[in-house]
């Protein structure tokens, strides 16, 4: 894909994200469950939180020639970040999260626009527990518009539950 490829799945999966949370109440999005584990606000942070990643990524491709790996080994390490990254945000208000949330989506937008095709197909090593080489372009995809379907879907599925149907 071309950097503006990229740019249009960003914004079109990143849309259809906003737009599944935009009828939901403020009360909601903070105290909602998606899970035992994480409100709907919580699936904001977590979304803005790989949007950073993915921004960290290519801040460190830029400066060094290939990102630095978070240290994750598997799905139990991944799953732990991932917790342990919500809890610290717990305490924030829904403004504050709303603000990461829109800042990340913004930021990551203005960083894929300084990539080339050259930069994005790049052959990189991968991170941590996985084998082989990645691009740039499909680390930006794990941690963005690939990323995104499956919380658009448990917001679809929360709001299912709030209608009683």
């Amino acid at each position: 894909m071309t950097p503006d490829e990229i740019l249009t799945a960003i914004q079109r999966k990143h849309t259809n994200l906003v737009d599944a949370l935009a009828d939901i109440s403020d009360a909601d999005l903070v105290t909602g469950q998606l899970s035992d584990a994480w409100t709907v606000k919580d699936l904001m942070a977590h979304v803005a939180l790989w949007y950073r990643v993915a921004i960290k990524f290519i801040a460190e491709y830029k400066r060094e020639g290939a990102p630095k790996p978070l240290g994750l080994k598997d799905d139990a390490a991944i799953n732990a970040y991932n917790q342990r990254e919500i809890e610290m945000r717990r305490a924030w208000t829904l403004a504050q999260v709303r603000d990461e949330f829109d800042a990340a989506y913004r930021n990551l937008l203005a960083v894929v626009r300084t990539l080339s095709d050259a930069d994005l197909q790049k052959p990189l090593p991968m991170f941590d527990w996985q084998a082989g080489t990645a691009t740039l372009e499909q680390i930006i995809a794990a941690n963005s518009y690939e990323h995104e379907p499956e919380h658009t879907a448990q917001v679809n599925r929360f709001k299912t539950r709030l209608r009683g149907e």
